[in-house]
């Protein structure tokens, strides 16, 4: 479905919630400004590179179409010019090299020419830069069940993979990555999510860079090139695992329980903790239950509210779960499908309303008081830049990827659009989102970081989306 027609699949009650939620009296329908009507400017790269470029990856490989290059535009502020008719940040071109080494080959082309891969640099609008396309890098290389490990290749989806995995009674180690990701964007955030890596293929300007069994190099170096590869850990799949949902008074009750269950060794499989405002939010976008279910839901006494925990665990780990669960004050529920945040997200843009995110990982200890001082923040910044008085934003939190030491936590927050300056208005809430929720500084590993950038690109021009 397109954004709008998933606009309309959702019942109106749940706008008439929503909008309530926001303070506004309605959320108008701002359908965006259709590619075809935008005015683009040509391509800006030099017709001889250009040229090289389609000589080096192939006729089919170069893309020029509004589309391709808009796909790759990220942000919500990009994307909110884009949805106005301004297509000036996209890139210039998108590229989808068929192996490695022609990877490699376009990556010294770019060098040469001073054209900047991946995102945009700040405040450099006039410079010419291009985007990767890397799903030809698709391949599982190899799996070795003897060390616990598979290298698959940068472009493959990480949902791919697992399910490729599954067949040999394989999982990856770290079962908490967003299901979207590709194997390269996972292993680009190792620093600061736990995805199991222990080795990188890397392809710079300076040539292709190889690191295997050190995976805290592996973590710093993997935004110094293009990830054409990743050695991640696999571990067995536990056997009868089955999808689980139990319901926290709160969500400090539900923080501690992924903190036991992680300290204790629990296979939690694709954990995912929603807050009491995320879990109420999906709750109001489901259809108006029959009068029926209701009866039945009285009559059983199901309680609703709290926070949401999304898991699979294997049948014998599930009594030392509930023991964990029950202890806290939880429930059982029934599991369910939820919308993706994606699709929520473009229907919020086609009805005046917007949401963005901002992630962080952070030790047990620190997550709640993280947690408070974020949503404080952004209610705060939220209201300041508000299109009326008394409109007010929604702030939501979810915990994944929990591990004996934390877990990330990820703040989400919704509001309604100021139209006349909603670009300035995005930038501004996500810039106290950042200021809040950074993360303290590793003077060494960026030591090390800008180390191995000089050597492997001195030009700078890799810049990962």
């Amino acid at each position: 479905m397109n954004a709008t027609q998933i606009r309309k699949s959702l019942p109106d009650a749940a706008w008439r919630r929503l909008e309530e939620a926001l303070g506004m009296p309605a959320l108008l329908v701002t359908p965006a400004r259709a590619l075809d009507d935008i005015q683009t400017a040509p391509s800006r790269l030099p017709p001889n590179i250009l040229k090289e470029m389609t000589r080096l990856l192939g006729e089919g490989r170069v893309y020029q179409a509004l589309a391709a290059r808009a796909a790759h535009m990220p942000g919500l502020d990009a994307q909110l010019r884009l949805r106005q008719g301004d297509a000036g940040g996209v890139p210039d071109a998108v590229l989808r090299p068929a192996d490695s080494a022609q990877l490699v080959a376009l990556l010294r082309l770019c060098a040469d020419a001073a054209i900047v891969v991946g995102q945009q640099a700040c405040g450099a609008a006039d410079a010419v830069h291009v985007a990767l396309d890397l799903s030809s890098l698709d391949a599982i290389e190899d799996i070795d069940t003897l060390s616990g490990q598979v290298r698959a290749g940068g472009g493959l989806g990480v949902a791919a993979l697992d399910g490729a995995l599954a067949p040999r009674g394989l999982m990856l180690e770290s079962a908490t990555a967003d299901p979207s990701m590709t194997v390269a964007a996972w292993a680009g955030h190792a620093a600061r999510l736990p995805c199991g890596l222990r080795g990188l293929r890397l392809a710079t300007p300076q040539g292709p860079a190889v690191l295997d069994d050190d995976p805290a190099m592996a973590a710093v170096l993997a935004g110094g090139g293009v990830v054409t590869a990743a050695t991640l850990a696999v571990r067995r799949r536990p056997a009868g695992s089955e999808p689980l949902r139990w319901c926290f008074p709160d969500f400090a009750a539900g923080l501690a329980a992924l903190r036991e269950a992680a300290r204790e060794g629990l296979a939690l499989i694709h954990p995912h903790l929603s807050d009491d405002q995320q879990t109420a939010l999906f709750d109001s976008l489901e259809p108006e239950p029959s009068i029926l279910a209701t009866l039945w839901a009285r009559l059983r006494k199901q309680r609703t509210g709290g926070a949401s925990l999304s898991l699979q665990l294997s049948r014998g780990e599930q009594a030392q779960f509930r023991a964990i669960a029950t202890r806290l004050g939880a429930w059982a529920a029934p599991v369910r499908e939820r919308m993706a945040m994606r699709a929520l997200a473009q229907a919020l843009l086609e009805r005046g309303a917007a949401m963005d995110q901002v992630s962080r990982r952070a030790p047990w200890a620190k997550l709640p008081g993280l947690y408070a001082a974020a949503r404080t923040a952004l209610d705060g910044a939220m209201i300041q830049s508000a299109p009326r008085d008394g409109a007010r934003g929604l702030v939501m939190a979810s915990l994944d990827a929990p591990d004996a030491h934390g877990a990330n936590l990820t703040l989400r927050w919704i509001y309604a659009r100021k139209l006349d300056d909603e670009v300035a208005q995005a930038k501004s809430i996500h810039a106290r989102a950042l200021q809040v929720m950074a993360s303290p500084s590793d003077p060494l590993a960026a030591a090390v970081r800008a180390a191995m950038t000089d050597v492997l690109d001195p030009k700078g021009i890799i810049r990962p989306l």
